[in-house]
């Protein structure tokens, strides 16, 4: 008999455990649901283009990657996100893959979740993705074709250029001769795009490149020990020109000419870009 209460008394204890520890993880669920951080156990990611705004081939995405190549690098887990504004070097050696290299600050705790994400990025939930904009500007209803009679059924808008790089593993490099090498190799290809770019030199100034190989030694290693390289290999491109290619090509033309008339740097690169659609 009293091995008969002592059964009943124990199985009833471990109902009221399960039933209150199926209340408790429900509470806990709801509490992670109500995370204030739009990232909290993010499953995935996207970005919104419409048909005619989707960049179909890798190599136009890739070049406005080189020509605009300073990005936002994000990394996030569940509800921790980290992000940096980076500039990076683009690998095109091997065909088959490509690769961005660049370095953080060491004191940047971005360092860390990197080196978490290099150690098993598809096993510990790290995700990484560099974000890259190019040429972009307001567009004024008033550069549409109609002129004020036809501005009554047009609204402004904004038109951009943007490529999302999505990677899937990462290199992490600490030694002065692999940090030395993304240095000096980033260093040359912006003083090579600024000799190409720069529009108003002064010869005796701006007519020669900085060779970071000339950099006092003792400086250089000082500088290198305050950084962590960092190699990340591209999985996908998602890249999205919303140049008003829904629209006629005549309009796209009246708001070239808008664009051009502005006589601003940035309007006019978004003017080359929507031309190049008209002409493909």
């Amino acid at each position: 008999m009293i091995e008969f209460i002592l059964a009943v008394g124990v199985g009833a204890l471990l109902c009221l455990a399960f039933v209150y520890l199926r209340q408790h993880n429900k509470n806990n669920k709801l509490k992670a649901d109500e995370s204030p951080c739009p990232f909290h156990n993010i499953q995935k990611y996207s970005l919104f283009t419409p048909h005619h705004f989707k960049v179909e081939r890798d190599e136009d995405s890739i070049q406005l990657m080189k020509d605009n190549s300073f990005g936002i690098l994000l990394t996030w887990k569940g509800s921790e996100l980290h992000t940096s504004h980076v500039p990076f070097l683009m690998d095109e050696t091997n065909p088959n893959s490509l690769k961005l290299h660049f370095h953080l600050a060491k004191q940047n705790p971005h360092c860390k979740a990197l080196e978490e994400f290099a150690k098993s990025p598809t096993a510990n939930g790290w995700n990484c993705k560099i974000i890259f904009v190019g040429p972009h500007f307001y567009i004024s209803p008033k550069w549409f074709l109609g002129g004020l009679e036809g501005q009554k059924k047009k609204v402004p808008t904004w038109n951009f250029t943007t490529v999302h790089a999505h990677c899937d593993s990462c290199q992490v490099y600490n030694s002065h001769d692999e940090k030395n090498k993304i240095v000096s190799d980033l260093t040359v290809f912006n003083e090579d795009w600024l000799m190409e770019h720069f529009r108003n030199p002064v010869k005796e100034l701006d007519d020669y490149k900085y060779d970071f190989s000339k950099t006092d030694e003792k400086y250089t290693e000082q500088m290198l020990k305050a950084i962590v390289g960092f190699t990340l290999n591209v999985k996908e491109l998602k890249g999205k020109f919303k140049l008003s290619q829904n629209l006629s090509k005549e309009e796209r033309i009246s708001i070239i000419d808008g664009l051009n008339r502005q006589g601003y740097d940035l309007a006019i690169d978004a003017g080359v870009h929507m031309n190049r659609t008209i002409n493909e």
